[in-house]
Order: structure tokens, then sequence, then C-alpha cells
């Protein structure tokens, strides 16, 4: 879950433009939770089935070999069928763990919205889009239990098919006189403790095709590619002045083909302001975003005091630049806490001069 974390801190804004707040947030909680239900729970229940399952079997050659030769092929045919039940089972999994993101997209953009919903008496229509998402998870969750109810009755039929035989090979044994009544109860009574195990390697299996589908999901974050990244020898930016040069810079976002800034040239010295306008859509962002490297050029570079800034790490180029974005965002705590979010250490001086 901290390896998880760090790797979404680390990637890109490009990457984040990508990929929605409510998804990401759905594969650090509930995808993880899975996967360490999974861990924690899953894994010693199978080891106990395994330990359950082999003793069982043990006894069972010692009590009589021949009606336990029997069964023996039953167990094989068992594992076949859970393997092919999570073979199944997980990607529906995979599809419920969309389906609940796309669920908790809706809730978080709503939530982080909702002046802008109630503003515009949207509520209805946001209502339907809820309804909808719910909707769908609903009947991909109902696919699912309607696969698992067909495992578990299997499970029962092969446990009394198992039963049967035992019965009709040790009735027949009986009656021949090479097996007591006792020793075939006590017989049954081991195979009891066969067929339990197996029951519990049904239910692991669902854990496991759960486990599996959002481990899937989880490591396409951890294996994600980060765009923006230090160099090997990247050196921290020594304390600057502020001039900024932007020499031939050209600049187009992940996955498209059109380029947003072309060529572009200018400078700006220290202590002198400077206003970049502009319609709608035209890049004056994007001028902005790429000094503090949140995302990388495609062509030219920007210097700051002349330094490249792909040349020196990243943390020592942010830290040294004050950004006022245009969504205000506020983290849990005081007041004084946001205004020195970038620097905790500040003096309340310092603060009451920000």
């Amino acid at each position: 879950r901290n390896e998880l974390f760090a790797k979404i801190q680390r990637l890109s804004f490009s990457y984040h433009d990508r990929n929605r707040t409510g998804q990401l947030m759905i594969r650090a909680t509930d995808d993880v939770e899975k996967v360490r239900l999974f861990i924690g729970q899953g894994l010693l229940l199978a080891v106990q089935a395994v330990v359950l399952l082999t003793g069982a079997l043990i006894m069972l050659l010692f009590t009589n070999l021949q009606l336990t030769l029997v069964i023996l092929p039953i167990l094989p045919v068992a594992m076949v069928m859970f393997m092919v039940f999570g073979g199944v089972t997980q990607p529906l999994f995979v599809k419920v763990q969309q389906k609940l993101s796309t669920l908790n997209t809706v809730l978080q953009e709503n939530l982080a919205g909702i002046k802008v919903v109630k503003a515009f008496a949207t509520e209805p229509t946001e209502q339907k889009r809820f309804d909808a998402a719910a909707d769908d998870l609903m009947n991909q969750q109902i696919t699912v239990a309607r696969i698992f109810s067909f495992l578990f009755p299997v499970i029962f039929l092969i446990a009394q098919l198992g039963q049967a035989a035992v019965l009709y090979f040790g009735g027949n044994q009986i009656i021949a006189g090479t097996l007591t009544i006792g020793e075939w109860q006590k017989f049954s009574l081991y195979l009891v403790y066969v067929f339990f195990p197996l029951g519990q390697l049904g239910f692991i299996i669902s854990q496991m095709s759960q486990a599996a589908a959002s481990a899937n999901r989880v490591y396409e974050i951890l294996d994600a590619h980060n765009e923006v990244t230090d160099k090997p020898d990247a050196k921290p930016l020594p304390p600057v002045e502020g001039a900024v040069v932007f020499d031939g810079v050209s600049f187009r976002y992940f996955g498209s083909t059109d380029l947003v800034l072309n060529d572009v040239s200018f400078s700006a010295e220290p202590g002198q302001t400077v206003a970049i306008l502009g319609a709608t859509g035209s890049g004056k962002s994007s001028v902005i975003n790429l000094i503090p490297r949140f995302y990388d050029v495609t062509g030219g570079r920007i210097l700051v005091d002349g330094n490249d800034v792909r040349d020196v790490t990243i943390e020592s180029l942010r830290r040294q630049i004050g950004i006022v974005l245009q969504e205000t965002n506020l983290f849990t705590g005081t007041i004084r806490d946001n205004i020195a979010f970038g620097r905790p250490d500040a003096t309340d001086e310092e603060v009451e001069a920000a």
C-alpha cells in the first residue's frame, strides 16, 4: 500500500491526466485490500487445507488402501474444476473492479463539484449517472455470483459421489468379510476430512481470483512508466535569481499529434513581470507547467539561470518556484499549515508575509 502511494506521488502529470482520481482511489484502497485479505487469510487457509487434506489421505491409506484408490481419482477432477473456475472468474472480477472504479469516479466528481451541481440544478441528471454506474456494478456482481452458485453445488456433488463410491465398494468388502463395519465407519470419518478442505479450496479459489484481478490492477500502476524523471547525473539546482529562457520550445501532450507550443522563444529577467495573453486553449498554462517540469518539452529547452531544467533534480527545481494554481485545493489542517505547505519549516513571520 505504501509502495503504491509512493508510486502515485512520483508519477508525472500526464499519467494523472489520463487516469481519473476515483479509479486511482479504488486501486489504492479496495484492490489493495483484496490482495491483503488473500495474503493474510487466503494463503493461511490454503496451507491449512493442504495439510489437512494430506493428513487425511495418509490416514485413509493406512486404514484401507483399496478404498483410498477408489476415491483418489476424484481429487484431480476437483482440482481441474477449481482451476477452470479460477480462470473463468478472474477476468470477471477485473470487470467488477472496473465497474466499481467507474462508480467511485462518479461519486468523487460529484462530491468535489457539489457546488456546481447545485448551482445548475443538475441533481437529477447526476443521480441518473450514479444509478447507471451502480446498476452496471450490480449486474457484473450478479454474473460472478451466478457462476459461484454453480461451483459449490458441484463441490458437494463430488463429495457425495465419493461417499457413494465408498459405500458401494466398502459394502462389498463387508459382505466379503475383508472389512469390518468399524473400519468402514473409521474410513468414512477420515473421508470427511478429505472433502472438507476441498470445500475450503473452493472458497480460496474465489479469494484468489479476486486477489489476482486486483493485483494486476495494482501492478498496472506500479509498473507504469514515468515520463518525467531525474537524469542519472542530475545535480541540485543552486539558489536562483530567477532568469527564465525559452529556447525554441515545442510541446505536445501525451498521445496527441498536435503541438500545443511550436518553436516558442522568450526570456524573463529576475524581477521582471511577464504576462502571457491568449485565447482559451492557446497554451498559456502549458508554458507555465513546463518550467517546473510538470511536463517535459517535446523540442527545444528551458533554462533557469542558465541551467537546463532537465539537467537538475526535480525536487531542487520545484523547491525554488512559487506557483498559484488555477484551482485552489486545501489540505486537512490549519490555514497556517496550508500557507506553509511548500515550506513546513517556515517561521510565523514568513507565513504572515506570504
